[in-house]
């Protein structure tokens, strides 16, 4: 079970279940930042958006399906920083295809900068498989909009990521798992 975590700074939300912030919209909850995720080494653990609701309460994101464990909602992914896999599952191996290595990094929260119901700003580490800290950056959030509309940031705060131009980078991606595809058809009704 997990324990509350109280936020002790002036003006801060109500206490939060550990490790998830919620973002809302004129009282209306639109996304869960899950900033402390408890998931598998396996899956690159990185902090992601899920669930994200239209303001008419559909959830549009889906986290660790059956066919990709390692996808969580909206999140930010590298399969390959300098041999280590911040994507989550197996890794590509030139002349072998993917297979699974013992090379999955972690994008740990470090510190908030601004949490608040609609903005949300936090230092990340990310760290490698033995816990040396290869880039330093942030992520910054933002819900805005109106009665019938609600528009979600999600981005690299400027300056995001330090440490990057020294180490090999391959595929830094915002990752989004949408909730529909051509199996299954998307949410209605908001």
């Amino acid at each position: 079970m997990r324990s509350e975590v109280v936020m002790a700074a002036r003006g801060s939300p109500p206490p939060q279940v550990q490790g998830t912030a919620v973002l809302r919209l004129h009282g209306r909850e639109v996304a869960h930042y899950v900033w402390q995720p408890d998931v598998p080494l396996a899956t690159s653990p990185r902090p992601y958006l899920h669930p994200v609701r239209t303001l008419g309460g559909s959830v549009v994101t889906d986290a660790a399906p059956d066919s990709h464990p390692h996808q969580f909602g909206i999140s930010i992914a590298a399969p390959d920083i300098d041999g280590r896999n911040f994507w989550g599952g197996r890794s590509f191996v030139a002349g072998h295809g993917p297979a699974w290595l013992d090379n999955h990094g972690i994008q740990r929260h470090q510190r908030w900068i601004r949490h608040t119901d609609t903005e949300l700003a936090h230092q990340l580490r990310w760290i490698d498989p033995r816990q040396a800290e290869l880039l330093r950056g942030g992520e910054a959030l933002a819900v805005r909009g109106g009665e019938a509309l609600a528009e979600l940031a999600h981005a690299g705060m400027p300056g995001a990521v330090s440490g990057l131009d020294g180490l090999a980078a391959r595929g830094v991606i915002r990752l989004w798992r949408p909730r529909c595809s051509p199996a299954r058809a998307c949410p209605t009704g908001g």
